[in-house]
């Protein structure tokens, strides 16, 4: 069934503070991991929002992107200040000056919007935050957000590697809004933390972002739309090869190629297959104009997914990487592994097997992760 026939205006967690249906120590000094991409359904920002309802937050704390989210990917970002409060950055900078500052903190809050799938960092960065707040015994406070992939779905086996690309042990689209996630995550890890989500109210499984009601924002730079963020469970494997996927480009992580690529025969290889259902497939030429293969002219193909229903995202993108390795110029980085959380999905494309046999395998861990979830969902 088609997430939610009717648009709903949903109240998001920070929503639910500033309007005062839930409420955080007001006499707290709050550390606020946030990024710029973080409002309030009526497009505030979070940190001003909290100021404005009297909630004292005297540091900053900021994911991959850094606070305003420019940061390209994968690029560490430095501690700085905003307005005379400081920015300490969780993601590539050094952590001792966090650790002090956290010395003086009562509370922190996490509010970051999340994709649904595995791969985004902003849920380890939360997990890896609760870690330090384990250390310094500070309770935890998670705004919640919608998973604007819905609730239900869910994609891909249990991963073996723990990285920021593979940060918890759940399929690549997991169906967890981001505070479920970090539920899951406290009892996974073990971390010994007091951690408090504040829910969303009106959302339900069925929703896909569209029909939250809510306006959109970027939450990083390359995931401009809510059909970029609808096929990233996908072509995020791009990354972890030497074909480009999208950036430096309008339509990233829908555009996918290289110049020794013949986009036409990919197209032509897999259209009409079960691993494209509910997503066209089209030959395009484009050139990036950062990212891999800057400046150089690319083939590929153009994505777009008409049926998020019967769209299985993350089998469609093993099914284009297994296109892309009939070209001899074709290479696997680092990055793959980490990505899939396993060496498995590799191995098995470079012995030529079909990706919707990789996809069967997945079944028992799907199954498996749909029950064990059970204790940590908070909405139905």
């Amino acid at each position: 069934m088609r997430a939610g026939r009717d648009t709903a205006q949903v109240r998001l967690g920070v929503d639910r503070v500033v309007n005062a249906e839930a409420g955080l120590d007001r006499q707290a000094r709050i550390a606020l991991l946030t990024n710029h991409a973080a409002r309030t359904s009526a497009g505030d920002w979070t940190g001003v929002a909290l100021r404005r309802a009297g909630y004292d937050v005297t540091l900053f704390l900021s994911p991959e992107h850094g606070l305003t989210t420019a940061a390209a990917a994968g690029e560490a970002v430095e501690h700085g200040a905003l307005d005379g409060t400081p920015v300490l950055s969780l993601y590539g900078a050094d952590t001792e000056p966090v650790d002090t500052a956290l010395a003086s903190i009562d509370l922190i809050v996490a509010d970051l919007p999340c994709v649904g799938a595995r791969y985004y960092t902003y849920p380890w960065t939360i997990r890896e935050t609760m870690r330090l707040a384990e250390q310094h015994d500070l309770p935890v406070v998670v705004l919640d957000r919608p998973n604007p992939l819905n609730g239900i779905s869910i994609e891909g086996d249990l991963p073996e590697l723990d990285s920021a690309v593979c940060s918890s042990p759940v399929p690549v689209r997991h169906g967890l809004t981001i505070g479920e996630l970090e539920r899951w995550n406290r009892e996974v890890f073990e971390i010994d933390v007091e951690l408090e989500i504040v829910a969303l109210a009106g959302w339900n499984r069925r929703m896909a972002f569209a029909d939250t009601g809510l306006p959109f924002v970027a939450p990083s730079p390359a995931l401009r739309s809510p059909a970029a963020i609808a096929l990233y469970p996908g072509t995020c494997l791009i990354e972890g090869t030497n074909v480009a996927e999208g950036r430096g480009t309008d339509d990233p992580f829908a555009l996918v190629g290289a110049p020794f690529v013949d986009g036409a025969a990919v197209a032509a290889t897999l259209r009409g297959r079960e691993a494209m259902a509910g997503i066209t497939i089209a030959p395009v030429d484009f050139v990036p104009e950062s990212g891999k293969w800057a400046g150089e002219r690319c083939s590929g193909v153009h994505l777009e997914m008409t049926d998020p229903d019967a769209a299985r995202p993350v089998l469609a993108g093993l099914a284009l990487v297994a296109a892309f390795r009939a070209f001899p110029e074709f290479r696997f980085n680092a990055q793959f592994d980490a990505l899939a959380g396993t060496s498995r999905w590799r191995e098995a494309l470079e012995r030529g097997k079909p990706a919707e046999e990789i996809a069967g395998e997945w079944h028992a861990d799907e199954d498996h992760f749909r029950q064990a979830r059970e204790p940590v969902l908070l909405y139905a």
